[in-house]
């Protein structure tokens, strides 16, 4: 099925979820690879369980880079049962690819929003652990995912813009099951992970010499001011007068509550 024009991952995969006849729903995005047997284990994974609420079963996977090298998780162990916890923490995978989905649960909670950009899959699946349902896991590597800078989970302002709609969604829910002094330790720690991103990203820029790229960046990252005002003046500085400009304007130093 082909839409009309580019839409996002959200409504591209709520087409799909809304022509599929069968009970359960899988997902592969373009750049992943199943392993033969996967659906087979993660069916017969489910067939082992009785609980009606069981509506989620995901696997592992290995990591696959450029250069053809593939390497594990670091986690051991996939947790199962209620993960709505796991997921506000986002401690654990939540590529679609890895994931069987009863299909009736997806339409129950209308499927994924469009709103929540490049996490999309987080928000759908803790929006299904809101409700009740619960996850199994099949224990082994059943799909390869491949590691490339094109992907949009990789793309500094799409991770910028997520972060907004999932603190926006979820941030009270977090405090309430994780406590305020968790959830302070992880906004100060998620803004040091974005102010290391968006340096390299646009350093990245400057270093292919990508003056349209620069401005494109700009013009995404005025949206977060202040917060991005450094940035958005690096972007600049480069675009309009090139790597001395913005090597001068990256020096600058910071004033306390800058990014």
């Amino acid at each position: 099925v082909r839409r009309p024009r580019p839409e996002g991952p959200a409504r591209a995969r709520n087409a799909g979820i809304a022509i599929a006849r069968g009970e359960w729903v899988a997902f592969l995005d373009d750049d992943d690879e199943w392993l033969p047997e996967k659906l087979e284990r993660q069916m017969a994974r489910v067939e082992q369980e009785s609980d009606p609420k069981i509506a989620i079963v995901y696997c592992s996977f290995y990591l696959e880079r450029a250069s053809g090298e593939r390497s594990l998780p670091t986690d051991p162990e996939l947790p199962e049962g209620d993960l709505l916890d796991i997921y506000l923490k986002q401690d654990v995978a939540s590529a679609p690819s890895l994931y069987v989905v009863k299909r009736s649960a997806l339409t129950e909670i209308g499927g994924f929003a469009p709103a929540a950009d490049s996490a999309e899959d987080v928000d759908c699946w803790m929006r299904l652990a809101c409700r009740g349902y619960r996850f199994v896991a099949v224990q082994e590597p059943l799909v390869v995912y491949h590691f490339h800078r094109d992907q949009i989970t990789k793309n500094a302002v799409h991770i910028l813009r997520s972060d907004r709609v999932l603190e926006g969604r979820w941030a009270t829910l977090r405090e309430q099951r994780l406590g305020a002094a968790y959830c302070e330790r992880r906004l100060r720690n998620r803004a040091r992970r974005r102010q290391r991103r968006q340096t390299k990203y646009i350093k990245r820029m400057v270093r292919a010499g990508d003056r349209r790229a620069a401005w494109r960046y700009m013009r995404d990252m005025l949206p977060f001011l202040p917060w991005g005002t450094r940035y958005v003046a690096q972007a600049l500085a480069f675009a309009v007068f090139g790597r001395t400009a913005y090597s001068t304007v990256a020096r600058l130093p910071l004033r306390r509550g800058e990014s």
